[in-house]
Formats: C-alpha cells, sequence, structure tokens
C-alpha cells in the first residue's frame, strides 16, 4: 500500500468521538447524520472490552456495515491517496540468502569482540541455539563470500529506491502475525527455529539492509490488548516526512494511554 504524492488539500478538522458500544452496528442508522455536519471528516466507534476503533469517512457513511480501523482507511480520511503497490524487489527470492550470510559474519564478528573484552572464548553451551548456528556459518564464509553478499545488497538496494521516485511512504504491516507466546519462536526445536522468526518478519529486514527511515506505529490492538503495528518507510533523507505523517496517524488515533493487561 502507498502513499502517492497528490496536490496538496485540508485536513479533516474534526472527529466524533461515540460512546462505548458492544456491537458498532448499533450505531449503522446514526452514522449518515452524524457525518452530515460540514466540520465532520468522520466518526471513531469506540469498541468495549477490547478498545478497538472504528473508522468511518463520509464516503462510507451509507455502507451496510461499519468497517474495521485500518491504516488505510484512517489515511484516506485524513486526506492521503493510497494505492495498492509495493517495489518489485521487495521480496527478492535471494535475500533471505545474503542476509544470513550478512548476519553470520556480523554475528561471529560480535562474538569475537566480546571474547576480546573478557579474554576468554566464548563457549556454545553460553549462546542460544540460532547464535550457535549463525556463529558456526561466520566462521566457515570467506571474504568473497561476505563482499559478494554485500555487492549484491547494493545493487538490489539501488532498485528497491526506485519505487519511491512516484511514491512518499510504503505502508505494511509490521510483522507477520499478532504477537506470539513466549517460547513460541524455539518451542519447535533449534531445527525451526530460523523458519519461524523468518516467517515473523516479512517485512522490516528490507530496510535494516537498504537503511531508509522507517517507523511502527501501534494502530491495532488484538482482542487480548496486544498491539499490532503498522510499518511505514520513507525515501532516504526523508525521516521529516515519515514523522509528520506519524504525529498526524497518533493524533487521530492516539496510544499512549493504552497498555496491555500485563506490561513492565
Amino acid at each position: 500500500m502507498a502513499s502517492k504524492p497528490v496536490p496538496p488539500r485540508p485536513a479533516p478538522r474534526l472527529y466524533l468521538a461515540t460512546s462505548e458500544v458492544e456491537d458498532p452496528s448499533q450505531l449503522a442508522g446514526q452514522l449518515p447524520e452524524l457525518l452530515a455536519a460540514a466540520d465532520v471528516a468522520a466518526v471513531l466507534v469506540r469498541l468495549k472490552q477490547t478498545d478497538q476503533r472504528t473508522m468511518i469517512t463520509r464516503a462510507k457513511a451509507l455502507a451496510p456495515a461499519i468497517q474495521n480501523a485500518g491504516a488505510a482507511l484512517l489515511l484516506e480520511a485524513l486526506g492521503h491517496h493510497l494505492e495498492e503497490s509495493a517495489p518489485a524487489a521487495m521480496f527478492e527470492p535471494e535475500f533471505l540468502r545474503h542476509f544470513s550470510t550478512v548476519i553470520a559474519a556480523d554475528t561471529e564478528a560480535t562474538f569475537q569482540n566480546f571474547e576480546e573484552l573478557l579474554g576468554r572464548p566464548i563457549g556454545e553451551d553460553e549462546l542460544e541455539g540460532r547464535n550457535v548456528a549463525y556463529r558456526r556459518i561466520g566462521q566457515k564464509l570467506s571474504a568473497v563470500d561476505y563482499l559478494d553478499s554485500r555487492a549484491w545488497f547494493g545493487t538490489w538496494a539501488r532498485g528497491m529506491a526506485d519505487w519511491w521516485e512516484d511514491h512518499d511512504l510504503l505502508i505494511t504491516p509490521t510483522v507477520g502475525a499478532p504477537p506470539p507466546e513466549l517460547g513460541w519462536f524455539t518451542a519447535a526445536g533449534p531445527d525451526h527455529e530460523g523458519e519461524r522468526v523468518v516467517s515473523f518478519i516479512p517485512y522490516t529486514a528490507q530496510f535494516n539492509m537498504t537503511g531508509q527511515p522507517a517507523i511502527t506505529l501501534p494502530l491495532h490492538w488484538t482482542p487480548g490488548g496486544l498491539p499490532v503495528g503498522v510499518q511505514l518507510v520513507a525515501r532516504y533523507g526523508r525521516e521529516d516526512l515519515l514523522i509528520r505523517v506519524a504525529s498526524q496517524l497518533e493524533q487521530a488515533a492516539p496510544w499512549a494511554g493504552r497498555h496491555p493487561q500485563v506490561h513492565a
């Protein structure tokens, strides 16, 4: 999903927040009247218990069912133009192999630094299984293997950057699923830990490698009260745009006072 450059237009001036309801359909008959006021751009419907919100724009006021809140709908209500699009290289099949090479080399270099500081070797029994695996790979890598992967990322990152010539922001989920239970990544054993980690982060590693500014915002919440993030990614050097849009979203759907039932 992308936010594409469009001529400037006035931002919505007012949002109506309803009282809490058990079922948003209870308000369906009231929406046209609520949205009729000239200064009202949208209605925020608060749901009891989950505290989820539903954003209804004026254009969707007569829809047969109230739609759940979403980053795209919220941005649309704030005056942004959106379209379905993404960089063609976002899920390049070769990415994972080269990413693993760089991570393995970095892991081994990091532990060598730790060993120098400690003045002794670090045993495998002192490390988590995934770090053991990365370290073993890193110890076998040649300089040519590492430089080959770095060169691949240089070419790939330039291809990724082309997409932002025609778009301002890329919008994705932050992770691939709601927050898992503690221990889920290692529960199936060391042979499956890596694939579980990879399945959970399909959208963020790319921008660790391109170095583009990105931000994640807790715009959604599970029924159990856990945050579900939305990631915004800008082109190189456009932290200003990223922060402005993120601030706009936070004002429209604030989260500072929301916490899971169990939190530190």
